[in-house]
């Protein structure tokens, strides 16, 4: 375990569970330690960045109860890390492929590790997902509320490696040119939030076809469905435009599929976790568009 957490960049894709200082990996089934908070405690480095994309990996609970020991986000920075990307609740990603968490966490580590101020890496992370992925998707939503930053955000861990790195300091005025970049990062802010759609309000009686079409594709895929609900879907200020120009009414249905842990007793190596599927169906006038399935990490 020393060896592999020698690095000063951690990026860790493991499963995390509530009030609980291990992440685990994945065999089958069972889920065994793959990290505990005290193999953080005897072998980070002072300085390291991580990026958690794991369930509850920012979670910060009090240490009793979990027989007096911290969550291995706070072990990591009492044991002198610099900067911890997290999330406080269930993190999803897609089975194959990247989405949700995979991406958010995975751009604050390029970000940060090309040069980026700790703030900056993450405001540049949010921004780039939105702008990417789709925010009618009630799970991306999610994602970009439940990922924190533990660091002092004003911190620039890594040298610029950019067109301007190079350039003489006597130079470039670098007070100047942070206002000047703000400028640009608000800018992007209101355009990423104009450009995207959002769920609304939840439709209480929604197209009742639309419904029977997402349950049999869910139940096609082997999920029980425990909960199914469908949202109107509202756009930023140009978005809402566009669908108005064009006349077209978008929908969002998610089914949930959660299936709890089965009780089990003694001291276990490995861990059986709950299980949570989530099926999201865009739809244009009550049409299917395109099928999202995601999966608890």
């Amino acid at each position: 375990m020393r060896r592999l957490l020698a690095p000063l960049s951690h990026f860790i894709n493991c499963h995390g569970a509530e009030v609980d200082p291990h992440f685990y990996g994945q065999r089958g089934s069972s889920y065994p330690i793959a990290m505990a908070s005290g193999d953080v405690a005897a072998g980070v480095k002072r300085n390291t960045i991580i990026a958690a994309e794991c369930c509850y990996g920012a979670q910060l609970f009090d240490p009793q109860q979990a027989g007096n020991v911290f969550p291995i986000c706070n072990s990591y920075l009492d044991a002198g890390a610099i900067a911890f990307l997290g999330s406080t609740t269930i993190a999803y990603g897609p089975g194959s492929g990247n989405g949700s968490a995979d991406l958010l966490t995975q751009y604050f580590l390029i970000n940060a590790l090309a040069g980026s101020s700790f703030g900056r890496a993450f405001l540049e992370a949010r921004q780039k997902f939105v702008l990417g992925q789709k925010m009618e998707d009630p799970v991306n939503v999610k994602t970009l509320a439940q990922f924190i930053l533990l660091a002092d955000p004003s911190l620039q861990p890594c040298r610029d490696v950019g067109p301007e790195a190079g350039t003489d300091a006597k130079v470039v005025d670098d007070d100047a040119a942070r206002k000047t970049r703000r400028v640009g990062l608000v800018a992007a802010g209101h355009a990423a939030a104009h450009s995207s759609g959002f769920p609304g309000k939840h439709l209480r009686r929604p197209p009742r076809a639309l419904h029977d079409l997402v349950r049999k594709l869910a139940r096609k895929r082997g999920m029980r469905i425990r909960d199914i609900r469908s949202f109107q879907v509202v756009g930023g200020a140009n978005y809402g435009l566009e669908m108005k120009a064009r006349g077209v009414e978008e929908k969002v249905v998610m089914v949930m599929d959660h299936r709890p842990a089965p009780a089990s007793g003694g001291k276990r190596k490995s861990k059986i976790l709950p299980q949570t599927r989530i099926l999201v169906a865009h739809a244009h006038d009550n049409r299917v568009t395109e099928i999202v399935e995601y999966f608890r990490r």
